[in-house]
This record gives C-alpha cells, sequence and structure tokens, in this order.
C-alpha cells in the first residue's frame, strides 16, 4: 500500500500520464495496473474491483476514498459513492447515466448529478 502511494502521489512531478501504474496485489500475485487500462471502480465494504480496458477485473482491499485521493482528479472522477470512473473512458451521457468505451452502462448517483453533466460540457 505504501509502495503504491508513492507511485500514485508522484502523478502531479510525472509529465506523462502513460506511465502510472498502481501496484496491487491480488491473488497471490502483484499485478502492475497502468492507470491509462483502468476504465472504472467499484466499491464494494473495504474492497475495490478495478475493471480494466481488456475487461479484467483486479481486487484490492483498499478503501475507496484514500483511492480517490491519490488518483489524478482531472483523470477520475466519482458518480456515485461506490464509483468511480476514468472520464477518458466516457463515450456518451444517456440520460442519468453514462456509458462507457467497453459498453458498461453505470448510473450517475443523484448527489452528483450536477457535477457530471457539467464535467462532460466541458469536454465537449
Amino acid at each position: 500500500m505504501f509502495e503504491q502511494n508513492k507511485k500514485i502521489a508522484s502523478y502531479k512531478e510525472s509529465p506523462d500520464y502513460e506511465d502510472l501504474f498502481l501496484s496491487v496485489r491480488a491473488d497471490d500475485k502483484t499485478h502492475r495496473i497502468f492507470l491509462k487500462d483502468i476504465v472504472y471502480i467499484v466499491a464494494e465494504q473495504n474492497f475495490v474491483f478495478y475493471h480494466l480496458i481488456d475487461k479484467t477485473k483486479v481486487i484490492e482491499f483498499i478503501d475507496l476514498s484514500l483511492l480517490e485521493q491519490l488518483l489524478p482528479p482531472n483523470k477520475f472522477t466519482r458518480i456515485q459513492n461506490l464509483l468511480l470512473v476514468a472520464i477518458d473512458c466516457i463515450q456518451n451521457q444517456v440520460g442519468n447515466n453514462l456509458e462507457l468505451i467497453n459498453g458498461v452502462v453505470l448510473p450517475i448517483g443523484s448527489a452528483y448529478r450536477k457535477k457530471v453533466k457539467g464535467m462532460i460540457k466541458q469536454f465537449r
């Protein structure tokens, strides 16, 4: 966890987002997950499920609030209490839902709708 914090916390100094990654211990292995490969993150209790561009899933024991503080705020946004999405992976907004590049449709929580809609307008 501390190693992960160092790698992510350095994103402000790193000019290249493409090189940033998480070291995640899961399934008796250490996975290197590049931030650019994360489509969305779902929290369940004290675990997070990283959903990746290749449609694989990696589970880690970490609090979503802590993880959100470590991720670059211009690349990830919260759309529900238990959901973070990669901004670059948002394809469309349909009503109160976001369609992601992998075809997954996620609902936007009522507390986050105004922020998400404003963010989407900013990028169009």
